[in-house]
């Protein structure tokens, strides 16, 4: 594939990653290819999983790899993590790997989650 026809499938992977996140989320926030799913749009736990399991299934992408604990926080599990990250002086979304937006599109792009 040469890069002309790479650029202008990011570019619609992207227009159409940016659709589903406003779909889901019902906001309109600027989103870009550095956007990050759980500090950015405040997504975890059911609403990121429900975010991720649409984004599966519209764009065919094996989530296989995909490790849900290493990026997002479960739900419930926010009132004894947040007293300990209140007490250490961090934020929530620091202890978890960031998904972002380009991770979303290089996934599209190659047909399975590629992200860290």
């Amino acid at each position: 594939m040469d890069r002309n026809n790479t650029s202008a499938n990011e570019e619609e992977a992207l227009d159409r990653i940016v659709h589903l996140i406003r779909d889901v989320t019902k906001n309109r926030q600027p989103v870009g290819m550095n956007t990050e799913i759980y500090r950015d749009l405040g997504l975890w736990g059911d609403d990121a999983g429900g975010l991720l399991d649409r984004f599966s299934a519209e764009f065919g992408v094996d989530m296989a790899g995909f490790d849900f604990s290493k990026h997002f926080r479960e739900e419930g599990s926010y009132l004894a993590e947040g007293i300990v990250n209140m007490v250490r002086g961090k934020k929530a979304h620091e202890k978890f790997l960031p998904v972002t937006v380009r991770d979303l599109v290089a996934s599209v792009l190659a047909g399975k989650w590629v992200g860290r």
